[in-house]
């Protein structure tokens, strides 16, 4: 399936994305409070927003601790194989997902909000953009080889410490990371000018 334009599909009650699936505008999934699965082999030209509340949220009766009424839910589990995003993506509130795939490739920027379950990113992941962690998630590290072409701003969780291999090429911030124990190496080769 090809859709030629934006595709705004929020507040909806979506259960699943097909395969193969192709938008060649934005990708608007936020407030899908009941979508579990999306297909591999995902192609978004646009931005891809995945979770978070619309304007006029009809929130769940109860939320899971963690959540605030901000945060709309997203139970999604898994990202699909293959994804690619060819601006920005956005994930807030998918609190089942645990992991990013292996094969996934993002244009620019990569942010992430609130997915509280998220343990792993991938190895070698290169974000061309800007990397932003934010709120509960499972992360006690970043993965080996990981590259930051803008600034990358970690915002509380449970990071202990960053890969030695570490490149930023624009800003790092690192906010009320209490459990942060060590920074790495710094050479030539590794972090930019903005530590």
């Amino acid at each position: 399936i090809t859709v030629s334009t934006d595709l705004p599909l929020a507040g909806l009650r979506l259960r699943a994305i097909p395969a193969d699936f192709h938008v060649r505008g934005d990708l608007d999934l936020r407030q899908n409070e009941r979508l579990h699965r999306i297909g591999d082999g995902l192609r978004v030209e646009g931005s891809l927003t995945i979770g978070g509340r619309c304007k006029d949220p009809r929130w769940p009766r109860e939320l899971p601790r963690g959540l605030h009424a901000t945060d709309a839910l997203a139970p999604l589990e898994a990202l699909p194989e293959g994804l690619q995003v060819d601006r920005d993506l956005m994930l807030r509130g998918c609190h089942r997902l645990r992991r990013l795939p292996e094969r996934m490739s993002i244009g620019r920027s990569l942010r992430i909000f609130g997915c509280r379950s998220l343990e792993a990113l991938p190895t070698g992941l290169h974000v061309r953009g800007d990397l932003e962690l934010g709120g509960r998630n499972s992360l006690s590290e970043l993965p080996a080889g990981l590259r930051v072409d803008g600034d990358l701003r970690i915002q509380g969780g449970l990071l202990r410490s960053l890969p030695d291999d570490l490149q930023v090429k624009g800003k790092l911030e690192l906010l009320a990371c209490r459990h942060l124990e060590a920074l790495p190496r710094a050479d030539e080769h590794a972090l930019g000018a903005g530590l």
